[in-house]
């Protein structure tokens, strides 16, 4: 079929027929041949269909320039040879039919890389990028995306990603993001590991101009100044004891037990507590909480109170107004408790609701919070903080 052919004009767009056999699938953009009789015995590529002829004989005439790839894979990995390769396998194929070939890939440092990933890998795709998670890697179980424009949905579900050697990937674990360089992508998808691996954690990093996160032990955060604001204690810093105030709305409660807390470019933070406000820079408070010492030093707090967390229902919170003294909450006994129907009253910007729990709201107060509470005889009892959390945490956060 091919016999005579000219050689391969490294000036001009070439072409090269292939039979018909060879023409496994096709789609509106691309049609995917196989290498038979070749040095790449068994492996694929696609070729744009606007430069595929159907001549009606029984061949497809491919065409293509000179300076361009071809991107083989066979099946799990992918490499690419050049235009002059391929038309020089093609032009004189093999007698008989090779060992299926395995390909093993090598990072084009000076132009564009492939790879390869399963559909099983997939995790979602919005209009502008692909989501995957990475599975039998040195960062199993992260989730890296990558634009839809570089990325190429196959005939058999997988997903070719393209991307040149300058690129970077972000990886993320859901808590934070870290980078790593097209090499170390193109590396660890070319030779996956035999066996999934440790989920892997992120290794959080400051970025200059842009809005960034870290995650606190959601222990140390507590209800503050009004439903708007949260306060964030820091226990195993360099500023010890110390707590802040930051905007509810800017944090999230995760599953894991830690809440994240989201600024902006050009944050700063006023650390409260000591003997008079600290400003401390976005980064550094950022390199504080991202990187905790193991053990927690002298507190810097003057006043230094243990503070109470508890999740109530909210059936058992009603708001109330205020009038001229601050608004608070009212919290009912059950009548299945030490004290059935008693009431007592809590300042509303100490209780905030829990999107992490749902119908539960946080009820915050400190070691020394002293409890009044009033029966329904109208008797009023006090009760310390010990002693409320020992009558309440059997009910507090079960429906009625």
């Amino acid at each position: 079929m091919n016999n005579a052919l000219p050689p391969f004009d490294p000036s001009s767009w070439n072409g090269i027929d292939l039979p018909a056999i060879d023409r496994v699938a096709t789609s509106a953009t691309h049609i995917r041949f196989t290498m038979r009789n070749s040095a790449w015995e068994g492996t694929t590529f696609l070729h744009p269909a606007r430069s595929c002829d159907d001549n009606g004989d029984g061949t497809w005439t491919l065409r293509f320039a000179p300076d361009s790839y071809f991107t083989l894979t066979d099946g799990t990995r992918s490499g690419t040879i050049g235009a002059q390769q391929f038309y020089e396998d093609r032009a004189a194929p093999l007698a008989e039919p090779g060992e299926p070939f395995a390909i093993t890939p090598v990072f084009n440092s000076a132009g564009w890389n492939d790879v390869v990933l399963p559909a099983t890998d997939h995790v979602s795709s919005t209009y502008s990028h692909h989501a995957f998670r990475l599975v039998n890697s040195r960062w199993e179980g992260v989730i890296v995306r990558h634009p839809a424009t570089m990325t190429a949905v196959n005939d058999d579900g997988s997903f070719t990603l393209r991307f040149p050697a300058s690129w970077g990937f972000k990886v993320g674990d859901g808590r934070a993001e870290q980078p790593i360089t097209s090499r170390e992508f193109f590396e660890d998808r070319s030779h996956r590991r035999d066996t999934p691996g440790d989920p892997y954690i992120c290794t959080p990093t400051y970025a200059p101009g842009a809005w960034n996160t870290f995650h606190v032990p959601a222990a140390d955060v507590a209800a503050g100044e009004g439903s708007e604001a949260v306060t964030v204690m820091l226990t195993a810093s360099r500023w010890e004891g110390l707590h802040f105030k930051h905007p509810a709305s800017l944090t999230t409660e995760h599953d894991d037990g830690s809440t994240a807390i989201r600024f902006g470019p050009e944050w700063e933070f006023k650390l409260l507590g000591g003997e008079t406000p600290l400003p401390v820079s976005a980064r550094e408070l950022f390199e504080d909480r991202t990187n905790r010492p193991t053990t927690a030093s002298e507190s810097l707090a003057t006043e230094q109170a243990v503070w109470h967390k508890l999740r109530f229902s909210s059936a058992y919170l009603r708001a109330v107004k205020g009038g001229k003294s601050a608004p608070s909450i009212r919290i009912r006994f059950p009548w299945a408790s030490d004290h059935p129907d008693a009431i007592v009253f809590h300042p509303a910007k100490l209780v905030r609701d829990s999107r992490r729990f749902g119908e539960i709201r946080i009820v915050s107060f400190h070691e020394n919070w002293t409890f009044r509470l009033k029966d329904r005889d109208g008797t009023e009892i006090e009760m310390n903080a010990e002693e409320f959390i020992a009558v309440t945490e059997k009910w507090a956060d079960k429906e009625p």
